[in-house]
């Protein structure tokens, strides 16, 4: 099915991905690739096959509202993401996302020590569901980078 829009949920280690249907109202996991050298070349592929109207990245900023400790990474990679992807690209207050998909997954049944495969694109799931809703009430989600 075609989406259109397609949340990461960055980390240092892991970065989550998630999609959207073509109506805009159901979010699934898509994979959780490893960030290393070659996350951009996967990212660029998938990028391919689908074609999103536009990109959305988790901010994990602190409780307080102040930038995170990977702020200087999430600024890159979206540099990195901009320098393939030509469509618009949005930074979305992420604080609690990861948190939240511990619990979802906790409350699935799965075990904390079993999470570590799926938190990081239920994190994106997450994040693209607060996404969806802002957008079916006419809301702003987040800064366009």
């Amino acid at each position: 099915f075609p989406v259109t829009i397609w949340p990461f949920d960055f980390g240092l280690a892991r970065i989550g991905v998630a999609a959207s249907d073509s109506h805009q109202i159901l979010a699934s996991p898509v994979s959780t690739l490893k960030n290393d050298q070659h996350v951009l070349i996967q990212i660029n592929e998938l990028l391919r096959e689908i074609e999103p109207i536009f990109l959305v990245v988790g901010n994990p900023t602190k409780l307080s509202g102040q930038p995170g400790t990977i702020d200087r990474a999430v600024q890159d990679f979206i540099s990195d993401l901009k320098r393939s992807f030509t469509g618009e690209v949005y930074l979305v207050d992420e604080r609690l996302s990861s948190r939240v998909a511990s619990n979802q997954l906790r409350a699935a049944g799965i075990s904390a020590s079993k999470q570590k495969q799926s938190i990081d694109q239920q994190a994106a799931v997450s994040i693209l569901n607060f996404v969806l809703d802002c957008i079916s009430n006419n809301k702003n989600f987040g800064q366009l980078s």
